[in-house]
C-alpha cells in the first residue's frame, strides 16, 4: 500500500531550512520559533528505508521533556510513526518517503563519549547552543553510511559569538576586507549596506561571511504564524534589549556587559520611607568556604513599582559562621523594619537541598521565613511563567527588564561597588551569588500577592537599540499587532 504523508504547514524561513541541500544546516532562532519543530519534519522527511539516523539533544531531561514528544508528535502527524521505545537511548521506528522502515536513535551530549559507536546516516543536533563542542565533534565522524557522508541538522538559540556554533557557521573577513567595508553607508536597520556581490554581515561592527561548508537561517520568535498573537507581547516583557536580541531575535549576542549596564543603575543616599514589602533573599554557597559565597541580598518595593537593593551580606564562611551571620542578620532586619522583612531561602534540587533549606527554617523559626524551590540548569520560573534556558540567565531577565526601564535603585555603600562589578559583568562574571540573590528578591517583591503582580504597576516594553540588527523590526511589528 503506498503510504501518504501528512503535509504540515510551515512558515517561509522553516522552508528555507527544509530546501537547503547543504551538507551542514542550521537553524538559529528565538524562543517559539519552531526550532524543534522543523528539526523533527526534516529528520521524518529525510529519512530512507533502513538508513539509521541518530538525535542528540544536550542532556536527558531535554529528551524527555522536549526533543522525544516532539519528534513522535510530527511523525504521527504525517502519518510516519511506528512505534517508539522508551530507553535511555529511547529508539523510534518510522516510515520512510521510499515506502521503508528507518530507525532513529536519541541520545544524550553530557557524556560524549558515549556517541561514539556505528554509523549512521544523517544526524540531528537539537539546542546545539546548550551543548559542549566536544560531543559535536565526537559525534560527526559517525556520519558514515554505505560510503557517503550523511547530512547534519542543527536546531538552537544563539549564545554569543564566542560560542562553537558561532564558528561553525560564520567565518571572520581579515583585516583588510574589515577596513574596506567599514567605510560602508549605514542602512535604516543599522546595518552597513555592503555591495552585492559581498555575502556577509555587520555584528558589532565586525564583518563575518558564512562558512562554505555550512548553511544557517536566522529566524525571530515573531517570524512564526502559527503562535498566538499575545505570545510575543507576553514574553517579552521578561527581556531586557540586549536578552531580547538573543533569545526573541535569533541574534548571536555577546551578553557580558549587555544584560545589566552600570548606567541603568540609580544610586540612592538612603533606603525608601514608603516601602511597602521587604524581602531579604538567601543564596547560599553549595560548599562551606573555599570560592563559594554565601549572599543576602535585602530589596524593597515601594507602591509605584520602584525597587530599592537596600543590603547585601556576602562572605566565604563555615557552616557555623554562616548560620550565626543569617540569624543575626534576621534580627537586625526585623529591629530596623518593625519585623516587616520578608526572608526566603533558596532550595536546591535534591533530598540534600531539602533538607538544608528545612535547617534553615528551624533557624530562622519566630521569623517570616519561607523555602524557595529552584528548578534545574535548563528552567526556572519567572513571574508565573516556565521560561526555557540557562538557569541563572532565566531567572535574572525579570530584573534586568526592570533595571533597563530604570525602576530599581541601589543604596550607595560600601558593598554597592562589589555588587555592581558582579552584576554588570553577569553571565561571565567568576560569581553569581549576588546576582542570584537579586533575582529572587525580585521575583518574590514582583509576584507578592498582597501586591499584585508587578505588571498592574509597570511592565516595560522591551527596548532596543536602533544599531542591532535585526529586532528593532520585531518590536515594530508586536506593537502593530497590539494596536490592532
Amino acid at each position: 500500500m503506498k503510504m501518504r504523508a501528512t503535509t504540515l504547514p510551515i512558515y517561509q524561513k522553516q522552508a528555507d531550512f527544509r530546501q537547503s541541500r547543504a551538507w551542514l544546516r542550521g537553524f538559529v532562532a528565538g524562543r517559539g520559533s519552531g526550532k524543534t519543530r522543523i528539526g523533527a519534519i526534516d529528520v521524518c522527511l529525510r529519512a530512507r528505508a533502513g538508513e539509521p539516523w541518530m538525535v542528540i539533544s544536550p542532556s536527558y531531561a531535554i529528551v524527555d521533556e522536549t526533543t522525544w514528544p516532539t519528534f513522535r508528535e510530527v511523525a504521527e502527524q504525517l502519518g510516519v510513526w511506528i512505534r517508539g521505545v522508551k530507553s535511555k537511548p529511547n529508539r523510534a521506528w518510522i516510515r520512510t518517503q521510499d515506502h521503508g522502515i528507518a530507525e532513529v536513535v536519541f541520545r544524550t551530549g553530557d557524556k560524549p563519549e558515549q556517541l561514539r559507536g556505528p554509523s549512521k546516516a544523517g544526524l540531528w543536533i537539537d539546542e546545539a547552543s546548550i551543548m559542549r563542542e566536544d560531543a559535536f565533534k565526537l559525534a560527526i565522524p559517525g556520519l558514515r553510511y554505505k560510503g557517503r557522508m550523511g547530512p547534519c541538522l542543527m536546531t538552537f538559540t544563539p549564545k554569543g559569538r564566542k560560542h562553537w556554533t558561532f564558528s561553525t557557521f560564520y567565518d571572520r573577513l581579515d583585516d583588510n576586507l574589515q577596513d574596506e567595508l567599514s567605510d560602508s553607508p549605514i542602512g535604516s536597520d543599522g546595518c552597513s549596506l555592503l555591495p552585492d556581490y559581498l555575502d556577509c554581515k555587520n555584528i558589532a561592527g565586525i564583518f563575518y561571511r558564512p562558512s562554505a561548508r555550512s548553511h544557517l537561517v536566522q529566524a525571530r520568535t515573531i517570524d512564526n504564524p502559527f503562535l498566538p498573537e499575545e505570545f510575543f507581547a507576553t514574553i517579552s516583557g521578561h527581556y531586557s534589549s540586549a536578552l531580547a536580541a538573543q533569545e526573541l531575535g535569533g541574534e548571536f549576542v555577546e551578553l557580558e556587559g549587555m544584560i545589566f549596564r552600570r548606567e541603568w543603575f540609580r544610586l540612592t543616599s538612603a533606603t525608601p520611607s514608603d516601602a511597602i514589602a521587604r524581602v531579604r533573599y538567601w543564596d547560599r554557597a553549595a560548599t562551606e568556604g573555599g570560592g563559594s559565597y554565601t549572599a543576602g541580598l535585602l530589596m524593597s518595593r515601594d507602591a509605584r513599582g520602584m525597587f530599592t537593593i537596600e543590603d547585601v551580606v556576602r562572605g566565604q564562611w563555615s557552616a557555623m559562621e554562616r548560620d550565626e551571620i543569617i540569624l543575626q542578620t534576621a534580627k537586625n532586619d526585623a529591629r530596623r523594619h518593625q519585623n516587616t522583612v520578608s526572608v526566603y531561602v533558596e532550595q536546591e534540587p535534591g533530598s540534600g537541598g531539602k533538607e538544608a533549606a528545612a535547617q534553615m527554617v528551624r533557624l530562622l523559626a519566630g521569623f517570616p521565613v519561607y523555602v524557595d524551590v529552584v528548578g534545574g540548569r535548563r528552567y526556572r520560573s519567572a513571574d508565573g511563567m516556565r521560561l526555557p534556558g540557562e538557569a541563572k540567565v532565566v531567572r535574572a531577565q525579570p530584573l534586568a527588564a526592570q533595571v533597563e526601564a530604570g525602576n530599581v535603585r541601589v543604596l550607595d555603600a560600601k558593598w554597592s561597588i562589589d555588587f555592581l562589578e558582579e552584576i554588570c559583568a553577569f553571565p561571565e562574571s567568576s560569581h553569581s551569588d549576588q546576582v542570584d540573590a537579586a533575582s529572587g528578591s525580585f521575583n518574590k517583591l514582583a509576584t507578592h500577592a498582597s501586591l499584585g503582580p508587578i505588571s498592574d504597576i509597570h511592565r516595560p516594553e522591551v527596548r532596543v537599540d536602533p544599531d542591532r540588527h535585526g529586532v528593532q523590526i520585531i518590536l515594530d511589528r508586536a506593537k502593530g499587532r497590539a494596536l490592532r
